[in-house]
């Protein structure tokens, strides 16, 4: 069976083309997510007493992401689908000032991107390839 390439949605009247991102940026941005949310995944299971006050994400950090991210979305226009992101890095001018669309895009961008790697099929290949490593990582998947 093919996998999707892309993903058609509308919001708030627009239509937009969400792309696969490419398998580095992928797992660059899972292991950056998890990096974040790991700690605290393990410490609700009671396996890791970590230290109070950790950071959360900085800044620049989640720009990173979520400029990967936005990266893979695309606005139809009249000539056709164009970059949300420009070739300057900025936003296309329909959503200079969006902060809720571009909030909701960016996770429907994550959702559609990584939504493979928390599936059934997903979590049992990588917790076969985890099977074995010290602090059984392979238990945060069960």
């Amino acid at each position: 069976m093919a996998r999707e390439s892309f993903k058609l949605i509308t919001l708030d009247g627009y239509e937009f083309k969400i792309e696969k991102f490419n398998a580095l940026t992928g797992s660059s941005i899972l292991f950056s997510i998890l990096q974040k949310a790991l700690p605290g995944m393990l410490e609700s299971q009671g396996d890791l007493d970590l230290p109070a006050g950790r950071a959360g994400m900085d800044r620049e950090s989640f720009t990173r992401i979520q400029l990967d991210c936005l990266e893979s979305v695309y606005i139809k226009k009249a000539a056709g689908f164009m970059p949300v992101i420009g070739f300057d890095g900025l936003l296309c001018d329909e959503l200079r000032t969006e902060t809720l669309l571009i909030v909701t895009l960016t996770v429907h961008a994550l959702r559609f991107n990584l939504e493979s790697f928390f599936s059934e099929d997903g979590k049992s290949m990588l917790k076969s390839a985890l099977e074995g490593l010290p602090l059984s990582f392979a238990d945060v998947l069960t």
